[in-house]
């Protein structure tokens, strides 16, 4: 068996979960390897190379789906069923078994290539990192459900228009897939059941099955808190509260104006605020900050999230995030709203706080709450690494595999 994964990049959230499941597949004995448009440090994919011309035409294509979106009061990130580049020649694509997409926008996925894999009968598995996939092209729909019944008048565009470009994007996505023999796969309950729930499943009959990501490497591991903070060259006896994503400060999803409405309702002269993925200066809302930008390095980020006492992810929609789980593995509670696939990682009293959706006195609550409490940090790494160890996910998707190619 050998299955070709692709993936826009491979060092945001969705691109290390692509790498990672890849692994996992390939620890079964399964040839697997990921191709990306844009590769990181990471020795573990491969870049799909392209020529000037195409190079050129990408810059154009995003441009045109730019466009198709410009006359819109866009709030959020939202990408039309645009044009990608074209696989047609490349041999990993037509030597594959299987295809097994994951964040394929800005350059990867387009009608073309739906026709080309149908046109060769490949099987497609889906993994999906957010909404994307069946929606009318936003990330996260904001709550509208609209992708259950042909999307329009969206939300996220701020449209008034019930066959606006959310409503075209949807009706192709619905006779692109109607072509081929596709299988989605939600890393948490939630986006399993919202996407069996939508139109484009609905309509043409297809499969969405709920398999965790999994978590690799030995980097995410409690470690010894004031080694940690040595490393990283901070000095405090403040208790530490930290928040990271990429773009964690600006993508509006991520929950940022929630942390700070949670934060005004705490002690200020008890805490040091840490982030990472966001850029923030000097004193922010009165709390002593650090931060760190964008890392890379999952060697890094592990000393970072061992130096907190709790990680908050405020977000406002969320999938499973890598965020959480590697916080957890590092034996470091986490607070969040009771939202997606956040209860799946997230048990209240036991490894965190589940908040309420939205309210950020009880977010407030929760980050005392964890701050104080005494966890046992070993327990909760142990749990989260038995529940999406790298084996068992592995073993999932190569269950998953061999029942498509097999048709059962």
């Amino acid at each position: 068996m050998k299955v070709v994964h692709l993936s826009t990049d491979d060092q945001y959230g969705a691109g290390r979960a692509a790498v990672r499941i890849s692994e996992a597949v390939r620890q079964q004995g399964v040839e697997a390897d990921v191709y990306v448009l844009r590769k990181g440090l990471g020795k573990s994919s491969f870049e799909i190379r392209r020529g000037v011309y195409e190079q050129i035409k990408s810059v154009i294509d995003i441009k045109l789906d730019e466009m198709k979106v410009s006359k819109y009061q866009a709030h959020a990130l939202f990408n039309p069923t645009g044009n990608g580049v074209d696989l047609s020649k490349l041999d990993f694509i037509r030597e594959a078994d299987i295809v097994n997409l994951h964040w394929v926008n800005y350059g990867i996925w387009s009608q073309n290539l739906m026709k080309y894999l149908s046109a060769l009968k490949k099987p497609i598995v889906w993994t999906m990192h957010d909404m994307w996939p069946y929606t009318g092209g936003c990330h996260y729909d904001e709550g509208c459900e609209r992708y259950s019944d042909g999307c329009g008048l969206c939300p996220v565009l701020h449209s008034n228009d019930e066959n606006d470009v959310s409503s075209k994007s949807i009706k192709t996505k619905c006779m692109l897939f109607s072509k081929n023999n596709i299988t989605f796969v939600g890393p948490s309950r939630w986006i399993t059941e919202s996407a069996t729930n939508s139109m484009v499943v609905k309509k043409n009959g297809l499969s969405c099955v709920n398999i965790g990501n999994p978590i690799s490497g030995d980097d995410f591991i409690p470690r010894d808190k004031e080694e940690c903070f040595s490393l990283l060259k901070i000095n405090t006896k403040k208790k530490v509260i930290l928040f990271g994503a990429v773009n964690a400060t600006s993508d509006r999803n991520k929950g940022f104006e929630n942390l700070k409405k949670a934060l005004s309702k705490l002690d200020r002269s008890k805490y040091l605020l840490l982030v990472f993925g966001g850029k923030l200066d000097g004193d922010f809302e009165g709390f002593e900050t650090v931060s760190t930008g964008f890392i890379s390095d999952d060697l890094h980020l592990s000393l970072v999230y061992n130096v907190a006492d709790v990680f908050v992810a405020p977000s406002f929609q969320d999938n499973l995030p890598n965020t959480v789980m590697e916080s957890l593995c590092c034996g470091i509670p986490v607070v969040a709203f009771d939202i997606g696939g956040m209860p799946d990682m997230i048990s209240s009293g036991k490894n965190g706080y589940l908040a309420k959706p939205y309210d950020c006195d009880d977010l407030a609550k929760g980050i005392d709450d964890c701050a104080d409490r005494k966890y046992d940090g070993l327990m909760i790494s142990s749990e989260i690494r038995d529940k999406y160890s790298s084996d068992k996910i592995g073993k999932e998707y190569v269950d998953l595999y061999s029942r498509i190619l097999s048709g059962i």
